[in-house]
């Protein structure tokens, strides 16, 4: 007579579940990570004074009244981060988690994807893009460290 207990494999394949269930929630947690992070990436690099656009004169203010002195801004160049004048595109930047695999990161600003993307007058900055690779590493290196954990636990 030959007899296998599978009591441990059955308890083994119930922490898997179990598991499952942990790993979506946290990729989740991780990619808010991500897109908070790279948010808050983009808002700095726009408010950063190193930017070595042209200099014009601004003739309006914020809210469209015209100045009684214009006053010089400094735009942004090819590949910089947009520069703040008003502070709408900064204001705009979102991101949202789509289920547990995705997350997407946004401006809400109607010229965004003009500044992301470029016109035939203007060049393209790339500044939600390039932002996101500088970030895309830490998130493999965290996602990676945070799994093995989960993983070991098991």
């Amino acid at each position: 007579m030959f007899s296998v207990d599978l009591s441990s494999l059955k308890k083994l394949e119930q922490k898997i579940t179990q598991k499952k269930s942990e790993m979506k929630t946290l990729h989740r947690r991780l990619l808010y990570d991500f897109g908070r992070d790279t948010q808050k990436e983009i808002k700095e690099e726009m408010t950063k004074k190193n930017k070595t656009g042209r200099i014009y004169k601004v003739y309006r203010g914020v809210g469209g009244n015209r100045l009684v002195n214009a006053r010089l801004h400094r735009a942004s160049a090819k590949l910089e981060h947009p520069a703040v004048r008003s502070g709408n595109l900064r204001n705009s930047m979102y991101f949202k988690v789509r289920g547990s695999d995705s997350v997407v990161i946004g401006a809400s600003a109607k010229y965004a994807k003009y500044l992301e993307f470029g016109t035939s007058r203007i060049a393209a900055r790339k500044f939600l893009e390039r932002s996101a690779d500088k970030k895309i590493h830490q998130f493999a290196t965290k996602t990676k460290n945070e799994f093995g954990k989960l993983i070991r636990s098991i």
